[in-house]
């Protein structure tokens, strides 16, 4: 598991990365003087600017990588053989190695997967949208 961990980290902190840079690129030097004029901290421009135009990036960020780990199957097949790891749940009932009937565990587990990846991807499509109105 420690092996697991270590490889998942390994690709999404730099995805992360990715993604939040430019939020941070568009943070206007202007909010941070206009701030400074009204008498605020550093710590205050943060809580009152800077997270909250950056939380709708953020948020989109973890649900992107959190769809990226939850779908990915070779890098957990390769390093581990924990069967509670949903991709290869659904590979070991669809592959053939289980008794007649059981298949269809399968399916319902795909099916829920689906539904799971559906409604990450659209709160992420939400976030994305509410992130972008502070571009313009």
């Amino acid at each position: 598991m420690p092996g697991l961990i270590t490889v998942y980290s390994y690709f999404n902190i730099p995805l992360m990365v990715l993604i939040t840079l430019p939020a941070i690129d568009g943070l206007k030097q202007s909010w941070r003087e206009a701030c400074a004029n009204l008498g605020g901290t550093s710590f205050t421009y943060w809580r009152r600017v800077g997270l909250p135009v950056l939380t709708p990036s953020l948020l989109g960020g973890f649900l992107l990588l959190f769809a990226n780990s939850f779908s990915a199957y070779a890098t957990a097949r390769i390093l581990t053989d924990n069967s509670k790891i949903v991709p290869l749940r659904i590979g070991f009932f669809l592959g053939g190695d289980v008794s007649v009937g059981e298949d269809a565990v399968g399916y319902s587990l795909a099916a829920w997967m689906i539904v799971i990846m559906a409604v990450s991807m659209s709160l992420y499509w939400i976030a994305r949208k509410r992130a972008e109105r502070w571009q313009s």
